[in-house]
């Protein structure tokens, strides 16, 4: 049976690993859109959400994508989900460095900060859906809460 994701688990971590990365995901969208809405640079901002994503996208692609991957290596399908997961964190990576490198009064900076909000908006809902279900599907909740576990501790390693 799934924990609830409001229960505490055996390793004393508040929810799971899929409420975990839908609570940062939201997060992230909000200071996205701080900057959008205004259509007023911030790098104040940017760098939030640069400090965000970067402990986040390390952790997935140090413990979760590697899980499904290795708990499905059968799955030719599971293997395509979690390398385009992998390809769309290169790209999003790739753009915030171009965004990082640019002073915020270049007209073509809230247009990268734009296309790079799609590309995240676009992975973390096909994250949320394929991913998570593909993750769901193979994974035991002691690996889920070891990847939970690790997920966290990253964070902590990187702040």
């Amino acid at each position: 049976m799934k924990q609830d994701i409001n229960e505490k688990s055996n390793t004393g971590l508040q929810g799971s690993i899929y409420s975990t990365l839908k609570k940062e995901h939201k997060e992230v969208k909000e200071m996205f859109e701080q900057i959008l809405d205004d259509k007023k640079p911030s790098m104040m901002i940017f760098n939030q959400i640069m400090n965000a994503l970067q402990p986040h996208m390390s952790g997935e692609e140090k413990y979760l994508y590697p899980a499904i991957k290795k708990a499905d290596e059968s799955k030719e399908e599971n293997t395509f989900i979690v390398d385009e997961a992998f390809e769309e964190h290169k790209w999003a990576k790739a753009l915030a460095a171009e965004i990082c490198k640019i002073d915020e009064n270049n007209e073509m900076w809230i247009p990268k900060v734009k296309v790079l909000s799609d590309m995240i908006d676009h992975h973390i809902e096909e994250e949320e859906g394929e991913v998570f279900k593909a993750a769901k599907k193979v994974l035991s909740q002691d690996q889920e809460e070891e990847i939970l576990s690790k997920f966290e501790q990253e964070k902590k390693m990187q702040k």
